[in-house]
């Protein structure tokens, strides 16, 4: 009974944290968008609300996120002691932290954390098969795999000028990168609910 309990717990702890890093991210985009002065997300990348009057909004979430990803790295591993997942998990958190430690003005550091979040975290995505064969993860591995796919797409895109328009496939740098941050927050919440469902 007492085994069976601490499963919940844990499946509810992964649920919880994976609920509460992606969500405060959100808002605190949303929030310093609207703050932001002559900020467009068409053309802007969103790490460009790390600097200036919404620096400390924006990198204080993305640290929290971090954070959050973190520590569920730690309890997916005691619950599910899946090496090769949980190495990702922890790996996107600590590139996560690093991107809020190291906003866009902090090149090439910025950038190089900003990639590998991106990567780990869809091959992380990717991995979920592997901790449970069931419908709602096999659609989360599908979803790291588009992911993983419009990264490539964007590879082009890093490094560009924080006002560059260039255009890939009739799309700008701060379109498609929203498209791989929403995508993955998505598919992270999906995997908190379904874990939060779990753990009941």
């Amino acid at each position: 009974m007492l085994a069976i309990s601490q499963k919940v717990c844990m499946r509810g702890a992964i649920g919880l944290l994976l609920f509460v890093g992606p969500v405060q991210f959100i808002i605190s985009i949303l929030i310093a968008e609207g703050i932001a002065l002559n900020y467009s997300s068409t053309v802007h990348y969103v790490s460009t609300l790390g600097v200036g009057s919404t620096a400390f909004i924006f990198n204080l979430s993305v640290l929290i996120l971090g954070l959050c990803i973190i520590l569920c790295s730690y309890v997916l591993k005691r619950e599910y002691q899946e090496f090769i997942s949980t190495l990702l998990l922890l790996l996107t958190g600590i590139c996560t932290t690093g991107v809020g430690l190291f906003p866009e003005n902090s090149r090439p550091f910025h950038g190089i954390f900003t990639g590998f979040t991106f990567l780990f975290a869809a091959l992380f995505l990717i991995s979920v098969i592997k901790i449970e064969r069931s419908p709602i993860p096999i659609f989360i591995s599908i979803g790291g795999l588009i992911i993983l796919i419009s990264l490539v797409i964007f590879f082009p895109y890093l490094g560009l000028e924080v006002d560059s328009t260039e255009k890939f496939l009739g799309l700008m740098k701060g379109t498609l990168e929203r498209f791989i941050i929403y995508s993955t927050v998505s598919c992270f919440l999906v995997f908190a609910g379904y874990f939060g469902r779990k753990s009941q």
